[in-house]
């Protein structure tokens, strides 16, 4: 049987070069059918699921590629065909997606790197499968300043990857990743090494202050964004920690400093979840209060990436897709402030949000509940900011116009199955707790009926909080300006006094020199045949030496 990376392989690139509405049901098919031989590929039905094979890439350095998944690598790959599958799903169902072929190809080309990150047993095959995903990101934004800010922070978070890994080649000969334990307690420059790999962690997992890339995805297609947040470079950047983090161990900085972003970034998310008003945005501070959250596990050692963390990952993404319920539901507005009083009208929408909400709360408090309160500060961020964003929606009073009131309708049910699926599994599996999810069901609905944080709405109404990114400004003030600034301000030192006033003064003044005795030679005087005389009698004796005598 072929093997299943193969048939992905195949399926992402036939799709991706079939015209746009062409057959995409018949297409579609195919690539669903693609990631479910997959799956039982990797649960053994079709025999063994290792790969391994030579890739001559460098001369003098044997690299093997390799996908060979024990039971973390199983689940874990299992894990991101079951993303592929619902973002392949639910961009089938989103008729307004420009060329879904295409995207259907380029996510099995993701999840086809994304395993090969996860897989990789050297820093050569994950570097390959890092970039290539970049690139498979870069291709599915169709915005040109989401693609120009995408690929910068990319682009440097890569180059400083190639170059640290280069680094550690050099002083440790090696590289098989599981060496990394061993030798980097001997390694030169072991804080430049740490800071440098968290440095480009942080661009691709949109950290606080590298966030901006994401920001600027607002404007994508809903499913393409929710695609980019949870299945591609954010996920990314938890891989690389993952399959490096022995690294972190050699500098006193490495820790601190994740800990740092890491809470920070939570805190900055959830400010803006509750005070940004268009829903899309919304989303990208949702996704990255999740991601900022899955750091605090790692930065005080709590939780790694593991088959729990995929389910997690799963609910995290529904329940991000179930905030589009919403937005379809409202004609595609997108502004919350334009919306309110919707409950009466999508009673059946509110469950469907409801349900996804403790869905990501279960699987939270499965993945997290090593530490209590670790699990307890994730239960309140979660629930502050999602009780906040559907109260404004469901219970606020209406601001929506006309239009929208008259078209309120609860979305197609098969954009909201796959939540009612995957919570139904779970919380059957966790049914012998059913008085936590009770509790917390219940929590979460004093939070949605009180609405504690109501008054923070009246942020809606500033464009310049609205419209900006506080942070890009902060970037563009206290970096780029005194850049700038120095970058002139050198130019004029060194172009204008050393480069003009110096050095071509100088020649300028040698040159005149030169050309004062150069007149002076050919004048008509007894010096100058005497000069060019002796200077005859030298080159000749000078040739005879070095002709004859030598």
């Amino acid at each position: 049987m072929p093997h299943y990376l193969v048939i992905l392989l195949l399926a992402g690139v036939s799709s991706v070069f079939v015209p746009k509405n062409r057959m995409i049901y018949w297409w579609a098919s195919v690539v669903i059918a693609s990631l479910i031989y997959s799956a039982l590929f990797l649960m053994g039905c079709f025999g063994s699921n290792a790969l391994t094979f030579d890739w001559q890439a460098i001369p003098n350095i044997p690299i093997a590629i390799s996908f060979v998944p024990e039971y973390f690598g199983c689940c874990a790959c299992l894990g991101v065909l079951a993303l592929s599958f619902f973002a392949v799903y639910y961009n089938i169902l989103v008729t307004k997606e420009e060329s879904p072929n295409a995207m259907n190809g380029l996510i099995l080309l993701n999840c086809v790197f994304v395993i090969s990150a996860i897989l990789s047993p050297n820093y050569i095959q994950l570097l390959a499968a890092v970039g290539m995903s970049d690139v498979i990101v870069f291709s599915a934004i169709n915005q040109l300043d989401a693609k120009k800010q995408y690929i910068y922070g990319n682009f440097f978070a890569d180059f400083i990857l190639l170059n640290t890994f280069a680094l550690i080649f050099v002083q440790s000969d090696s590289i098989v990743i599981s060496n990394f334990g061993d030798a980097s307690k001997q390694w030169s420059h072991r804080d430049f090494i740490a800071i440098m790999l968290l440095l480009s962690i942080f661009i691709k997992s949109g950290l606080l202050m590298f966030h901006t890339a994401y920001q600027k995805m607002s404007s994508l297609n809903y499913n393409r964004l929710n695609f980019i947040l949870y299945v591609t470079t954010p996920l990314m950047g938890a891989i690389i920690f993952e399959n490096i983090k022995d690294v972190f161990v050699i500098s006193p900085y490495s820790y601190p400093l994740l800990k740092i972003f890491s809470v920070l970034t939570i805190l900055f998310a959830a400010l803006g979840t509750l005070c940004v008003d268009n829903i899309k945005r919304k989303a990208v501070y949702l996704s990255m209060m999740f991601w900022g959250l899955i750091f605090v596990g790692y930065a005080w050692q709590i939780n790694t990436v593991s088959p729990k963390f995929y389910v997690l990952l799963l609910s995290a993404f529904l329940f991000n897709n179930s905030l589009m319920l919403v937005y379809k539901a409202a004609s595609d507005e997108v502004l919350i402030s334009r919306m309110g009083g919707f409950l009466k009208s999508l009673k059946f929408t509110f469950f469907i949000n409801a349900v996804s909400v403790v869905l990501y709360a279960v699987t939270w408090w499965i993945y997290a509940q090593k530490s209590i309160p670790y699990a307890i500060i994730g239960l309140f961020v979660i629930s502050i900011t999602s009780a906040h964003v559907f109260s404004e929606v469901y219970l606020s009073q209406s601001k929506a116009d006309e239009w929208v009131l008259a078209r309120l309708k609860n979305p197609l049910f098969l954009l909201w199955l796959p939540i009612i699926l995957v919570a139904a599994a779970v919380i059957y599996a966790k049914l012998n707790e059913w008085q936590y999810i009770y509790g917390f069901a219940v929590l979460w609905m004093l939070l949605f009926i009180f609405h504690p944080f109501r008054k923070l709405s009246m942020m809606y109404k500033y464009d310049s909080f609205q419209k900006s990114d506080k942070v890009t400004w902060l970037y563009n003030f206290f970096i780029l300006a005194p850049l700038k600034f120095f970058g002139r301000a050198l130019r004029l030192i060194v172009d204008f006094v050393f480069i003009e006033k110096t050095i071509l003064a100088s020649i300028k003044s040698a040159i005149r020199f030169a050309v004062f005795i150069f007149r002076k030679l050919h004048g008509k005087n007894i010096w100058g045949y005497m000069i060019f005389v002796l200077s005859a009698v030298i080159i000749i004796a000078v040739a005879y030496y070095k002709g004859v005598m030598q």
